[in-house]
This record gives structure tokens, C-alpha cells and sequence, in this order.
């Protein structure tokens, strides 16, 4: 079997939309795209020929799932011909070596983090250690590299001395529609006077949730809306509950990509309060922020370089300090709040100029096609 892209992700395909934005415009273009990902409720994807789903177990430990889904890739690609593999992440991209046509195939390595500076490693050397060594030894089998900003491409470049070419594919989503509803104040009996502030993706310590928490506690303007699941969900919930917040913040399941815009098109304002724990939080530049602008969302980001930048030229949010000082984002919201439709208005420019079709020419170049 030949196939023109055979794409490997380390990472459920509900949920990851920078993988499932590259599946589909391989898909719109016509080609012959093998899709291998995972899921640890494989019940809930439907698996096809070319959409192949490693199941993995929520209760084992990460290099455990990453042991056998290498060793169940092994016995899908070292069958098949690929003209042009795309690794989208560090734990993909070992599989390169089961590539029996290795020497005349287009080999795409996606960092879509600086995983040699993880924030979730920061407090365990070891791992990042490990980490750092097994993307040093296989960046150099790749034939290009991609990454998600101009920051993370001077970082890579120079801390694996890199000349292979390097491309920058933003985590743009493709546009659509803004499509406003009252999902999200019918869900949770949301009063319609209230503004709601949304947060989506991983909830991990580092994203500012508990100063934005207890920034509007005592303010009946604004309610929070996280959507999302991670390590740290649990013990937001627990402070929730101790601190009767239960009518100010709110906790959504996690939710596929596919349906996620039309929640997040429900919210008022966007947050991205990355906090400054490791280089790779420094340069981010997420894909929640631009989803938040096709949502026509104006938002709060925090002052690291690629989010600040791109929130001061267009005026399309605030921008606060990074140690997320609780009055700071309160006066920022406010400010929001007090001229919303000129940061609306803003928000529609760059809504317009940064969606996925734009890299569409970029993509098709890296892929060869």
C-alpha cells in the first residue's frame, strides 16, 4: 500500500487540533493520508483504514503507552510506502526507524514544543534529561521541522545547531462562522447580564486559572468557564468547592475539537495567562489564542514575547504582568468590558488575516506535493 502522508500522533485525535487540522487539509487536497493516533476510549473513535487508533490505558504510566504504541506502529508502517511522513510530535518520531524506505522518503518532524524546556518537567531533570536526548538523536534523521512560532524556530535552531530547513505552521484553526448561542448560559444558568470569560485547553499549573479564579471572586460582573481536563482540574474544582465559587466558575467536560468553537463562540472574553515556568510557556503561542479570535473574542494574555506582541499591534486584548497580579486582571477586564465592541471590532480584523488557509501553500510545500 502507498499512501502520499502517513501522519503519527502520541495523542487522542479528539482533541488535538493541530493533528486534525493537517488530517483534514490532506484529506480536502485529495491524498492518499494514513492517520495514526491514539486513544484511551477507543470505543468513542470510529476506527477506519486510513484513521488507525491505538488504544491506550488511562491507569499505566506514559512510557508504558509509548512502548507499545511504537511497537504497534512498527507492524503498521513497515508494511506500507510513504512518500512523506509527518511525525506531529517528539513521541512519534522515533517510529522513523521502522520506515524500510526511509532513504527516499520526506521525513516532517512537528515541534510543536520546545521539548527540551517542558514546564510540566521543570521539577524532574531526569525525564527532561531522557527527553532532550532522544529529540537531539532523531531531529537529525528528519528532512524538515516545523514548529508553531518564530521564537520556538531561533530557540531549536540553536540549541541543536540545526541546517535543515525549519518552517513556522501557526496553530491557526480554519475559519468559520461565528455562530453565538445560549448553550453555555442555558447549560449552567448563566444570567445574561454576566460576562463570561473562557478557558480552554490542558488545565495544567502555569495557565493562570487560579488568579483569574480569585480575581473575580468577589466582582458579580464576570464567570469563568474552563473547558478542558488535566493534572490540575481536580484541585480547582476542591477550591471551588471550599470557597463557594461554585456560581462563579464553572468545569466543562473535555471536549471534542470538532464542537468546541461553538462553545467557546458562547464566551465574552478569551484568556491565555500563560505563566513564564519553562522556555517552552515563554515563546507559546497556543492554539486556544487564535481559536478565541475566531470566536471574535477579545483577550487577556499575558506579557511573554509571541502573545504580547501579537495582542498589542492589533489592540485585539489586554495584556498583563507575568506573575498575573489579581488586580491587574481585573482593571484589564474592565477595560474590556468598558470599550468590548472596539476590541471587537479589532478581533474580526485579525480573525480574517490568521486562520488556516492561509498556510495552505506552506503545507503543500513541506509535504511535496
Amino acid at each position: 500500500m502507498t499512501y502520499d502522508v502517513c501522519i503519527v500522533s502520541f495523542s487522542d485525535i479528539k482533541y488535538d487540533a493541530r493533528t486534525i487540522n493537517l488530517y483534514n487539509l490532506c484529506k480536502k487536497k485529495g491524498l492518499n493520508c494514513l492517520l495514526i493516533s491514539t486513544s484511551s476510549n477507543i470505543n468513542s473513535v470510529k476506527t477506519e483504514e486510513d484513521n488507525i487508533v491505538i488504544p491506550i490505558k488511562s491507569d499505566k504510566r506514559v512510557i508504558y503507552n509509548w512502548f507499545y504504541f511504537l511497537k504497534d506502529i512498527k507492524k503498521i508502517i513497515e508494511k506500507i510506502y510513504i512518500k512523506s511522513f509527518w511525525a506531529s510530535d517528539l513521541y512519534a518520531l522515533p517510529a522513523i526507524q521502522y520506515i524500510n524506505n526511509r532513504n527516499k522518503v520526506n521525513i516532517v518532524y512537528d515541534s510543536r514544543e520546545i521539548y527540551s524546556a517542558l514546564s510540566t518537567l521543570s521539577n524532574h531533570r531526569i525525564k527532561q534529561y531522557v527527553i532532550t536526548k532522544i529529540e537531539r538523536f532523531f531531529i537529525k534523521k528528519t528532512t524538515q521541522i516545523v514548529v508553531s512560532g518564530d521564537l520556538d524556530k531561533d530557540y531549536i535552531k540553536k540549541f541543536y545547531n540545526l541546517d535543515l530547513p525549519i518552517h513556522v505552521v501557526y496553530n491557526y484553526p480554519w475559519a468559520h462562522k461565528v455562530e453565538k448561542t445560549s448553550l453555555i448560559r442555558d447549560k449552567y444558568n448563566i444570567q445574561d447580564e454576566k460576562i463570561i470569560l473562557i478557558y480552554q485547553g490542558v488545565i495544567l499549573k502555569g495557565r493562570g486559572l487560579l488568579p483569574i479564579i480569585n480575581s473575580i471572586r468577589n466582582n458579580n460582573d464576570y464567570v469563568l468557564v474552563v473547558l478542558g481536563d488535566g493534572k490540575y482540574k481536580k484541585e480547582l474544582i476542591t477550591y471551588c468547592n471550599n470557597n463557594n465559587l461554585n456560581d462563579k466558575v464553572f468545569f466543562a467536560d473535555n471536549i471534542q475539537y470538532n464542537e468546541l468553537y461553538k462553545w467557546t463562540s458562547c464566551g465574552d472574553i478569551g484568556l491565555c495567562n500563560i505563566e513564564p515556568l519553562s522556555q517552552s510557556y515563554i515563546y507559546a503561542l497556543p492554539n486556544k489564542l487564535f481559536e478565541y479570535f475566531q470566536s471574535e473574542l477579545p483577550v487577556i494574555v499575558t506579557d511573554l514575547p509571541a502573545l504580547a506582541q501579537l495582542v498589542r499591534k492589533y489592540n485585539c486584548g489586554e495584556v498583563v504582568g507575568i506573575n498575573n497580579d489579581e488586580n491587574e486582571i481585573i482593571d484589564a477586564l474592565n477595560k474590556i468590558k468598558d470599550n468590548y465592541q472596539y476590541y471587537k471590532d479589532n478581533v474580526k480584523i485579525i480573525s480574517e488575516k490568521y486562520h488556516y488557509e492561509t498556510q495552505i501553500d506552506l503545507i503543500k510545500q513541506i509535504l511535496k506535493i
